[in-house]
């Protein structure tokens, strides 16, 4: 288990889902709700990021790497969930 990899791909994620968002508010002319999400989208991909910074330069104990990655692969999980077939 790469915590690292992990990390990527769930900024990756996040990325994507913020811009999805964004996108959403165009289309639906909702504004506020997109606006709302995309920002806390935003939040949660510093956050990830300050977590990926950490695993880089100070490195962290399984623990919390485990404590880490489980809300990354649930973010993960939701954001593939509303992708539509190809």
């Amino acid at each position: 288990m790469n915590p690292l990899f992990f990390s990527l791909l769930s900024i990756i994620c996040q990325v994507y889902a913020a811009l999805a968002a964004l996108r959403l508010i165009r289309l639906t002319g909702r504004t506020w709700a997109w606006f709302l999400i995309a920002s806390a989208l935003l939040l949660m991909i510093i956050r990830r990021l300050l977590a990926l910074w950490e695993i880089l330069f100070y490195g962290m104990s399984p623990l919390e790497v485990s404590t880490e990655l489980v809300p990354g692969r649930w973010k993960m999980t939701m954001a593939t969930a509303g992708l539509p077939p190809r």
